[in-house]
């Protein structure tokens, strides 16, 4: 962590436009800063510098910013790292073919973003000439500043007077920047032919951009920009009260996706973009395929269905029938005494009973056609078998190839899975950096006079476009996190999406009303 995120000091009300007065004459670009003053900054365009793009927005300002005129380009690798310019030639000859395409005003206000720029609020005794407050400015910027101030810009402006136990005091907002820093970024535009009229933090032209007078944006409001780095800002309303630059951000993950694979960085954020950190939903079961019934087979079983409910009620009006007295056809009980003799006549006549029944029914011819009628219900009982095994046969093939589709659609996603399983990584871990560090960021804010608690979250930037990286910053976080971006879709933005335009328009407005 460097000195920015050791320092983080409250950023008191104001759209600040760092102004880098005391730099060199050959290369200040005029610059004041402008705090409260409403000006649309027609005709100006918000020049947005990050790790692995730029953006340019063109805007106007009615109560809110409209986005007029927009354009942007990948960057080559290298080119910018941690928002501070390493190759100015390939900046340079970006931001041309980007306004030459783009057909865009040359006159530009730039966002700087990096950990080698610092914002103090001095306490001063109240004083009214320019030069005496800037004689007081610079001498405590010495103590304030954690940087040589031989080495660095700066400027500042007055926030007005307020009371103390201790009597009147008067707030003033100082902006430091690293000279070199500042001269490389200031030096490639210019190469571009382009004009610089004001350097900006990015952090507040972020607020401006999305800030809306809803309920939802009542209480403090911690905006986070994720896309080439990570700008995070906490803000009341318009007024900010803390700023960080955290140098993690999309293209440090796809670096190291490149690293890992050892690809070209181009298809390292290709793949980061690709990827989707939603849990994986469960594939619906294929419905077995219907087997179609076979007519013979079909009249068969309803007529076996016919049959058997007859034999129900057959069987039913059988039970019904009065039960046969043993002793009817017999006579009455012998006395006692003959018991013997009565007993051997009844087993006579039973025997000649079951005699005659026998003889009647050998006497009995079957009817015609009896044995025709058992080979057919043999017959039909065969067909009924055969067709109800091939109507089994069928259902037992129709599941069998429902799994195996199954089988393969889960085995293809487990490959795509397997596939992706180092570039999820790489993302997950780098949603949990930067969730240390707004964590770290809220408790040091909390802690600071005048601190406190955010109710929530806003996110902007090429992450709102990777499914899942909302839902899972909100969930390791514990706040609630709003997606909200800039409206755009006049145009193609060369290769960028609207979501890379919410800084560069901020820039473009100098300060938005409520």
């Amino acid at each position: 962590m460097g000195w920015w995120g050791r320092l983080g000091e409250r950023v008191l009300p104001g759209a600040v436009r760092t102004a880098l007065a005391l730099m060199p004459r050959s290369l200040n670009p005029n610059l004041s800063l402008s705090l409260g003053r409403r000006n649309s900054g027609a005709g100006l365009v918000g020049l947005d510098i990050q790790p692995g793009y730029v953006a340019a927005v063109q805007a106007d300002v009615n109560g809110s910013i409209v986005v007029r005129q927009a354009a942007g380009a990948p960057l080559p690798p290298d080119t910018i790292r941690e928002g501070e310019v390493l190759d100015e030639s390939l900046l340079s000859e970006t931001l041309r073919q980007v306004f030459r395409e783009g057909n865009l005003e040359k006159r530009v206000r730039i966002g700087v973003a990096n950990q080698r720029t610092v914002l103090r609020v001095l306490e001063l005794p109240p004083v009214s000439d320019r030069k005496e407050l800037a004689a007081a400015v610079r001498f405590q910027a010495e103590d304030q500043i954690p940087m040589p101030l031989s080495n660095a810009v700066l400027d500042f402006q007055s926030l007005g007077t307020f009371d103390t136990p201790n009597g009147e005091r008067q707030r003033v907002v100082v902006v430091a920047a690293q000279r070199d820093m500042v001269e490389k970024l200031l030096s490639a535009v210019r190469a571009a032919g382009l004009r610089p009229e004001g350097v900006d933090l990015s952090a507040f032209a972020l607020i401006r951009s999305l800030y809306r007078a809803d309920a939802e944006s009542q209480g403090r409001v911690l905006y986070l920009n994720v896309g080439g780095l990570t700008n995070m800002a906490i803000a009341e309303g318009l007024e900010c009260r803390f700023t960080r630059v955290v140098g993690g951000g999309l293209e440090a993950m796809a670096a190291e996706v490149a690293e890992r694979r050892g690809i070209p960085l181009t298809e390292a954020r290709a793949l980061l973009a690709a990827l989707d950190l939603r849990p994986a939903e469960p594939e619906p079961r294929p419905e077995p395929e219907a087997v179609e019934e076979d007519p013979e087979l079909q009249e068969l079983q309803e007529r076996l269905a016919a049959e058997a409910q007859a034999d129900a009620d057959r069987d039913e009006e059988e039970d019904d029938e009065p039960e046969v007295d043993f002793h009817e056809g017999f006579g009455p009980p012998p006395e006692p005494e003959q018991i013997e003799t009565w007993a051997l006549a009844q087993g006579q006549g039973a025997a000649d009973h079951a005699e005659d029944e026998d003889e009647r029914e050998r006497g009995e011819e079957e009817p015609d056609g009896a044995e025709g009628a058992s080979a057919a219900g043999k017959s039909a009982a065969g067909r009924t078998a055969a067709a109800r095994k091939a109507a089994a046969a069928k259902r037992t093939a129709a599941a069998k190839e429902a799994a195996a589709r199954e089988a393969a659609v889960k085995e293809a996603a487990e490959e795509v899975a397997d596939e992706n399983a180092d570039v999820r990584l790489v993302l997950e871990n780098g949603i949990r950096e930067i969730v240390g560090d707004v964590r770290n960021s809220l408790d040091f804010h909390r802690s600071q006079d005048g601190g406190g608690d955010v109710s929530s979250v806003v996110l902007s930037g090429p992450a709102l476009a990777m499914p899942g990286f909302a839902e899972m910053l909100e969930s390791d976080l514990g706040l609630s996190v709003r997606r909200q971006s800039i409206n755009f879709d006049a145009g193609p933005l060369g290769g960028l999406s609207p979501h890379h335009l919410t800084i560069a328009a901020g820039l473009a407005a100098e300060e938005v009303h409520p």
